[in-house]
């Protein structure tokens, strides 16, 4: 499975910033978990091969299913995480900097209203930005698209 093209940005700080754009209609924008990227966590299937192992394979993602529903997609790799720059500074990687990093790509993109989907610190980053005026009001937290292929069979996965 290939690796899906990103285009960059820069954050306030010059801090390198990879995203991907997917669809069109209402955007909704992804924010990835800790150590995570946004392929990783919205954009990959996974099937279990047996004892627990995992592995990317063919089959339905949190992307292909917003996408699929009219949604236009939105997914940031965080500073420090996958294609985006790791600035070395730790005081680089506070809540307000990863916030106004979303604030930049919206902005960057001429994103008037958006809804906000978050899994674990995305989540977090998430809620950080509800207050702001082009936040749409909807928003799901704690998502998290590594549901495993016959891992529940009894949900038909």
């Amino acid at each position: 499975m290939g690796q899906p093209g990103y285009d960059r940005f820069s954050a306030h700080d010059g801090t390198s910033l990879a995203y991907r754009v997917n669809g069109h209609g209402i955007p909704v924008v992804l924010l990835h978990g800790y150590t995570l990227t946004s392929t990783i966590n919205f954009a990959t299937h996974y099937r279990d091969q047996g004892s627990g192992q995992l592995v990317a394979a063919a089959g339905p993602t949190i992307e292909s299913a917003l996408v699929g529903a009219g949604f236009q997609v939105v997914m940031l790799d965080s500073r420090g995480h996958g294609h985006s720059g790791r600035p070395h500074d730790r005081d680089c990687y506070s809540l307000e900097m990863c916030a106004d990093d979303v604030r930049a790509l919206v902005a960057h993109l001429g994103v008037d209203r958006a809804a906000l989907a978050g899994y674990s610190v995305g989540a977090r980053n998430s809620c950080h930005l509800l207050p702001d005026t082009w936040f749409s009001g909807a928003a799901l937290c704690g998502i998290h698209s590594r549901t495993v292929e016959g891992q529940y069979p009894e949900f038909g996965t």
